[in-house]
Parts: structure tokens; sequence; C-alpha cells
């Protein structure tokens, strides 16, 4: 699964998060450990999100304001993340060696980490993905993509 490690900024600040880029997500989520930590506004809200089967998962009755930075484009995107408790397990699910990973060593990888197994603060759907997503997406094998994303 896509991942990226980006910038937010709050009060002045840049903060690392880690990103799960994700286009079946309609929208965009960010855990409420994240949301804390950087101390994001929260507004109420009324959210039923819903998974496989259209059954409801669970509920959120908050929302926040994010600033995502661009350093490369020099370029900044306000969006809204719901507030939820999790989004995910650890991604990937173990750590992964790849004989394919000499074929992308000249990238500059949205995370460089993202074959070792951590926690994902944010999670951006498809209500975000057309602005990130920049030109280019390399094949580098059989059945892995790599999908470039700008930040």
């Amino acid at each position: 699964l896509p991942t990226a490690v980006i910038s937010i900024e709050h009060r002045g600040e840049l903060f690392k998060l880690r990103a799960l880029i994700d286009q079946g997500s309609q929208r965009s989520f960010i855990a409420s450990r994240a949301q804390n930590r950087l101390q994001l506004p929260t507004k109420q809200a009324n959210f039923e999100i819903t998974g496989m089967g259209g059954r409801v998962a669970q509920n959120s009755n908050k929302i926040c304001d994010i600033t995502l930075i661009f350093s490369q484009a020099d370029k900044r995107i306000v969006a809204e993340a719901i507030v939820l408790p999790q989004l995910t397990n650890m991604l990937p699910s173990y750590h992964t060696k790849s004989k394919h990973w000499r074929k992308v060593s000249h990238l500059e990888l949205a995370d460089p980490n993202c074959n070792t197994p951590a926690q994902i603060d944010i999670r951006i759907g498809s209500d975000l993905i057309p602005q990130i997503i920049i030109d280019g997406v390399e094949k580098i094998s059989t059945t892995k993509t790599l999908y470039l994303v700008g930040f």
C-alpha cells in the first residue's frame, strides 16, 4: 500500500506525519493521537464511516482543518480530515525485502521506510489524491507499481 511522509503546517510550525495514500477512501482522515499531538482544533461533525459491504464500521463527531505543505513544489493544500481513534494497523504488516528496490534507487521515495512497519497518522483519500499525485508511474515488477507523490 502506498505511504508517504508528509508535512503538515500548524501555527507556523511543520510536523512530519506518515500517510497512507488510499484511493479507495472517499475522504481523508487523521488519527486522534496525531490531531492531539499537533493540537489541531476540531469542529463538531457527524460522520458514519462505512466499510466493506456498506456496513457502518465506526462513527466520528470531529473534523479538523489540515494544511499539507509540498516543499519541492512550493505548494500548500488546505483541507479537512475526519478524526478517528485509529486509522489502520501498522503498515506494512511485516518488514519486506525486495530485489526490486535497486530498480528505484535513483528515485526519492515519498516514504523512504515504506518497507518497515510503522503507524499511520493520516489517511489521504480521493478528495486529495488528484492534488498530490505527480506525473510518472514506474513499474518495478509485474506485481508492484510505484506512484510518484509530490511530498
